[in-house]
């Protein structure tokens, strides 16, 4: 088998791009408007400046999670 085919194949594992493209959306985005509500909250005190931080950081992290939770499952595709 070439690596073209090999690479076709690889590509065929890929089953469920619908449901990574919109988890890659909705997580990070509902964790920055979460992150923006806390932001505005009054008094803001350290522990929510700490949640604030936290969830922002969450959510830019937030796609590279997902992406491995679909890719390490799979031992083909891990390689």
């Amino acid at each position: 088998m070439n690596q073209t085919e090999q690479n076709s194949q690889i590509i065929k594992k890929y089953k469920r791009h619908y449901t990574f493209y919109a988890l890659s959306i909705v997580i990070p985005w509902s964790l920055w408007l979460f992150s923006a509500y806390l932001s505005h909250k009054e008094p803001y005190t350290p522990a929510i400046e700490w949640a604030t931080g936290l969830t922002s950081f969450a959510g830019l992290l937030a796609p590279v999670i997902i992406a491995l939770c679909f890719i390490l499952p799979d031992k083909e595709l891990k390689s």
